[in-house]
């Protein structure tokens, strides 16, 4: 059986992304010293934290619905799509958060989220496949998806 998910390319560039981010830390920490943020003075930081924070777990709520509810988009692939995007947005919270308040603290755990979240889509591989055939059956059973 081909493996018909599009995770090694898409599942390369989002994890590739959040090193991308790791990278653009790094050297905003290296050359911009002492780096505090382009708005360190903001006064609702902590409170956009929080907010990122509750967002990025929701994040990883969407996807898990999505996953194993595929039948609430259109298909299998778009399934997977939505999850890989979600997945990879709280990287580029954290990464909003450390150039708003120069704070690494504020980019690593988002990072980490992300990563985690990424990792544990990569070892779906097996319901992608199962998921993408089930969605060819009825595809060719109904003449539709999902039908």
């Amino acid at each position: 059986m081909v493996n018909t998910r599009p995770g090694g390319v898409l599942h390369i560039a989002s994890v590739a992304a959040v090193f991308v981010y790791v990278l653009v830390v790094e050297l905003c920490e290296m050359y911009l010293v002492p780096f505090d943020g382009f708005v360190p003075e903001m006064e609702n930081l902590g409170v956009l934290r929080l907010v990122l924070a509750l967002i990025g777990l929701a994040d990883l709520g969407i996807a898990c619905v999505v996953l194993w509810r595929p039948l609430l988009v259109q298909s299998v692939g778009v399934a997977f799509l939505l999850a890989y995007a979600v997945l990879e947005s709280p990287a580029v919270y954290g990464l909003a958060l450390f150039l708003l308040g120069g704070r690494r603290l504020d980019f690593y755990p988002f990072a980490a989220l992300s990563l985690v979240g990424l990792s544990v889509l990569w070892a779906q591989a097996g319901r992608w496949d199962e998921l993408t055939a089930s969605e060819r059956h009825d595809w060719e059973e109904t003449g539709a998806w999902y039908g």
